[in-house]
């Protein structure tokens, strides 16, 4: 299903406000939640943005890692928009992050929670949550601005 700009801002503004509620209201499982939401999404809208497939002939969304590695792959390549745009290493930061991310949620039941642990890779995940925001929004605007011009 595919919503509108005006939509996508309307949830955009809503999941934004709600990962600042549960940062500050130590939230913090609930926020790597938000936070993942929001940078695979990201990631989407970057390779939508270069011109990069990332929907499955059903119709899915490939793996998030798939959309990392399609957009590490992009960023040597100056036939994309992002090429000098994105940094390699800043990808690579998501996939540690998302490591960390994931074994923090998904092994939550058999270990010791800890929350200082998640409330690290809770503002970890803030931090770039606010970085692919910005370059996904800057690729898109690269992007028009080259059409612009054509």
């Amino acid at each position: 299903m595919t919503i509108t700009n005006e939509e996508k801002r309307q949830v955009y503004s809503v999941l934004k406000t709600k990962l600042k509620i549960a940062l500050q209201q130590e939230f913090f499982l609930e926020a790597l939640l938000l936070e993942y939401a929001i940078i695979e999404d990201r990631l989407s809208s970057i390779l939508r943005s270069a011109g990069i497939a990332y929907i499955q002939s059903d119709g899915r969304e490939i793996s998030i890692q798939k959309k990392m590695n399609k957009i590490q792959n992009a960023t040597v390549s100056k036939r994309f928009p992002i090429y000098n745009r994105i940094s390699p290493d800043y990808i690579s930061e998501i996939g540690e992050w998302k490591q960390i991310r994931n074994e923090l949620v998904h092994k939550s039941c058999t270990r010791i929670y800890n929350s200082e642990e998640v409330k690290q890779c809770a503002l970890e995940g803030n931090e770039l949550v606010r970085i692919i925001s910005n370059t996904a929004r800057n690729i898109k605007r690269a992007k028009e601005k080259a059409n612009d011009t054509k």
